[in-house]
């Protein structure tokens, strides 16, 4: 265990030095939008889906879903299969399915394992998403920060798609979405604990490590070893790529909000996309009407934000 402790007081000590991080404050704004998914749990470790479906099944489902929702979606999914970007893997050479650009080569990719369930299509439509807003110009951090919004809310839509149509595998995608977000919130609190521990002591002993353990029930246990093993073998943490999920389903369900209450609303969607690569980051919480103080979020929609996220939480 000493050894254990001893490297995960490095790590700490690496993050906290290269993010120039003198206290808790500077981490202010994560904190408070990660402790609104933390405190609002609500998933089960064991749905499982019931049924398989053909590859042809799972696109013809999202063709039927993007022509409903935007027309113009539907064609940019055929371009993206016709030029070769997105790969389907049914070999499933990477697990996980994922997006990027190849500013080097000037090239789009998009891969997707296919496990014939529902995840596939879910899979398919969050990284279409991604692409409708890479940047051929570079990355930018407001782009960084918003996408994973853009791609969670057009999951939710798909919800809504295929609620009307009963298919209830539905609720096992669900799950699994709030399941990791769930988990990346534990990693983010246990890893800000470490570092409030070691900005304060410069120093992560054994009855410190313990009293940070003994602060979580028994449920967020069960998933906070593993968060430690996670760390141990990237051997560094990574706030800032756990938070892009974190925050992206508060605004994605404050989004979501927005479009139940007015169907026009979901221009949002389709403008965002071009506007997190033109805007920064306060331009696009004015757009959102999400109301600022200074260069945060003003406690109004901090509150706003919670409050969608737990309803959509207790009627998902």
């Amino acid at each position: 265990m000493e050894e254990v402790i001893f490297k995960l007081e490095r790590i700490i000590e690496e993050y906290v030095t290269l993010n120039n991080i003198n206290s808790m404050d500077d981490l202010y704004f994560k904190k408070k939008i990660n402790d609104i998914v933390l405190n609002n749990c609500n998933y089960s470790y064991y749905l499982k889906y019931r049924r398989k479906y053909s590859f042809n099944q799972i696109d013809a489902m999202v063709n039927n879903f993007l022509m409903k929702i935007n027309y113009d979606y539907y064609l940019y999914y055929q371009l993206r299969k016709n030029d070769g970007t997105i790969v389907f893997d049914d070999k499933k050479s990477y697990y996980n399915a994922y997006s990027y650009y190849d500013f080097k080569n000037n090239k789009r990719k998009i891969y997707i394992p296919i496990y014939h369930t529902l995840d596939d299509a879910f899979s398919i439509i969050h990284e279409l998403n991604h692409d409708r807003n890479i940047d051929e110009l570079g990355e930018n951090s407001t782009r960084m920060i918003f996408t994973e919004s853009l791609s969670i809310l057009i999951e939710l839509l798909f919800e809504d798609y295929l609620k009307k149509d009963k298919i209830i595998d539905y609720k096992v995608c669900n799950n699994n979405t709030l399941e990791a977000v769930n988990y990346k919130s534990l990693y983010i609190d246990f890893v800000f604990k470490l570092m409030e521990l070691y900005i304060n002591k410069y120093n992560i002993n054994y009855n410190d490590f313990l009293s940070i353990i003994n602060k979580y029930n028994n449920s967020q246990r069960k998933d906070l070893n593993q968060v430690v093993l996670d760390i141990l073998e990237e051997d560094c943490v990574d706030v800032d790529i756990e938070f892009r999920y974190i925050f992206g389903i508060l605004i994605a369900t404050y989004l979501y909000k927005r479009i139940k209450f007015n169907k026009n609303n979901i221009l949002e969607l389709f403008e965002m996309n071009d506007i997190i690569k033109e805007f920064n980051y306060l331009q696009v919480f004015n757009y959102l009407e999400l109301e600022i103080n200074g260069f945060e979020l003003s406690d109004d929609s901090y509150k706003m934000l919670e409050n969608n996220y737990k309803k959509y939480v207790r009627n998902r």
